[in-house]
């Protein structure tokens, strides 16, 4: 188990919570248009930035700074097309609840909202047990131990591959991409530390190339449980968990708890929850009735 907590909390407006439970699917979005805009872009700037300061700084020599230009110039036509990540990632933020007030103005529609509770296991075993899915709780670091992060992964790189930069052929080359690619990936396990005190764990789901450039004609397949919804002017995507009931379910709530300006009461909640056929969890009001 992650940590002592037994419960994490998933955070959502009303109609949002409706929706899953008419539907019995939760949704990992696309994290690269959530709230944040620098998710999936602060770690190749980190990255970007760390290779030129230890070139001014020589901790690194002409022909090494050149071989990471060359690897990070070949990364970044890789992971990006057409201006977006060809590479799909789906993420839920869950929280522990000891800021549990400052969730349900954030994510909630200002105590409007709900908060879902899953079991800590529930999420570790569904990570586990599906190949796409990782579960992990969120590392905080400053824009210092950012950078500081990005450059020790360049030292490291350049000392292991040291002895083959003069003659990095395409198939090394492509190797040094994979793990820059690898470090890259991890970072969607990183927020400011300015957010630290929300505590968050992340279910995130991964599709490669998702969405690579595609000639007309040629056929490309997309994985059923993707989809998405629609705004005014952007498309998001998505992927869908089946939510079951109880224990024996790979997807499941234990408890809910009601935002303190949400007017539905614990008894209507239960009665919703039993007509769509979820049993077997808590249903309680916040005890925070104080919220500006």
């Amino acid at each position: 188990m992650i940590g002592k907590c037994e419960v994490l909390y998933h955070y959502t407006t009303l109609d949002t919570f409706a929706n899953i439970i008419k539907s019995k699917k939760f949704r990992l979005c696309d994290i690269t248009k959530s709230n944040d805009p620098l998710e999936g872009v602060y770690m190749i700037q980190a990255l970007e930035d760390a290779y030129h300061k230890l070139y001014h700084d020589n901790k690194i020599n002409k022909e090494e700074h050149l071989m990471i230009n060359r690897a990070f110039f070949r990364f970044s036509e890789m992971i990006a097309s057409q201006g977006r990540n060809r590479d799909f990632y789906g993420a839920a933020s869950f929280c522990i609840q000891s800021h549990e007030l400052l969730m349900l103005r954030s994510y909630a529609n200002n105590g409007k909202g709900v908060a879902l509770g899953v079991p800590i296991l529930t999420l570790e075993t569904l990570a586990k047990n599906a190949p796409h899915l990782e579960f992990k709780k969120i590392e905080y670091l400053s824009d210092k131990e950012i950078g500081e992060k990005a450059s020790g992964f360049w030292m490291t790189k350049v000392s292991t591959w040291k002895k083959q930069y003069s003659n990095l052929d395409d198939e090394m080359l492509s190797e040094f991409v994979k793990e820059i690619e690898e470090f890259y990936r991890k970072s969607y396990f990183i927020k400011n530390k300015v957010n630290e005190d929300e505590q968050e764990y992340r279910l995130i789901f991964r599709c490669n190339d998702l969405f690579e450039i595609c000639l007309p004609g040629v056929d490309r397949y997309v994985p059923k449980n993707i989809d998405f919804i629609q705004s005014d002017n952007d498309l998001k995507a998505y992927y869908e968990i089946t939510v079951g009931d109880g224990d024996d379910a790979p997807f499941h709530f234990c408890n809910i708890v009601i935002g303190p300006k949400c007017n539905a009461t614990e008894e209507e909640i239960n009665v919703f929850l039993r007509r769509h056929g979820i049993k077997d969890v808590s249903v309680f009001k916040n005890s925070w009735t104080q919220m500006r």
